[in-house]
């Protein structure tokens, strides 16, 4: 995920700010992902464990596209 993210602004497609306003629908998509992927009968750890690791790769795709653009102003 970090990697499309980054491409994506890499690109100038998605800017880092859009992002940042749309952290919300990246995580509840996180989770959505999580639920489908994971083995029914954990009683929800793992599909918590699964929708926070997603969730803060997210954040890190996040982190480094305003990195990216950071850089490329200066």
């Amino acid at each position: 995920m970090p990697l499309v993210m980054i491409g994506l602004t890499y690109l100038r497609i998605v800017k880092a700010s859009t992002w940042r306003n749309y952290w919300r629908w990246g995580v509840l998509v996180s989770f959505i992902i999580a639920w489908i992927i994971s083995p029914g009968t954990t009683g929800g750890v793992m599909e918590t464990i699964i929708g926070l690791s997603l969730s803060s790769l997210y954040f890190l795709g996040m982190g480094i596209s305003f990195l990216l653009e950071k850089k490329r102003k200066s």
